[in-house]
């Protein structure tokens, strides 16, 4: 009798184990999906380019992390939707004509290395305060999608830069600047 239950106790064991396999491998050879639709924030320059306004969207996100940091930033540079609600005029969009994201790595210290394509330099007008509106669009569209990410590395082409135009240290990575956005017409503090 004994000897019954334990040819049955494996044989449970080895259908479950052989079902657990047959899931697992489905799962792993399955399409990438969308996770559905995601509230993101983007962070665009008022049109006085004196401060980043969050604009909000809603848009499908791919399960894979690297993925979803490269549909958010591709949301950045299309631009902004929206007008600013106190002055009517659109937002300022801050990354150059041109301008793309060759790729998104995440370091194991919470650091996201973001590499964009040499358009980003290249063919950013200049000026401290327009430098900076560019980075903290960034960086601050990053910490504030991905909490796990607490900072950002920008890269041109993959290699570390000193500055984007002359003005803003690039070399280590940044993190979020709450100082310079503003929320329901008040700079967020």
């Amino acid at each position: 009798m004994r000897r019954y239950i334990f040819i049955l106790i494996l044989l449970i064991i080895g259908i479950g184990g052989y079902f657990y396999l047959i899931e697992r491998h489905v799962e792993k050879s399955a399409p990438p999906e969308t996770r559905g639709k995601s509230n993101i924030v983007l962070y665009f320059s008022s049109n006085d380019e004196e401060y980043l306004v969050p604009e909000f969207r809603q848009i499908n996100l791919s399960r894979h992390i690297e993925g979803q940091i490269l549909e958010v930033m591709e949301e950045l540079i299309k631009g902004s939707t929206v007008q600013q609600p106190d002055n009517g005029k659109e937002l300022v969009n801050v990354i150059p004509e041109g301008a793309r994201v060759n790729g998104a790595r995440l370091g194991e210290d919470g650091t996201l290395f973001l590499d964009f394509s040499k358009e980003l330099k290249e063919r950013h007008p200049g000026g401290s305060w327009a430098e900076m509106m560019t980075i903290y669009s960034i960086v601050d569209t990053i910490i504030k999608n991905f909490p796990d990410i607490e900072k950002v590395k920008i890269l041109i082409e993959g290699k570390e830069i000193e500055t984007l135009a002359g003005h803003i240290d690039t070399r280590l990575p940044l993190t979020e600047n709450k100082d310079i956005v503003r929320i329901d017409n008040e700079r967020k503090r």
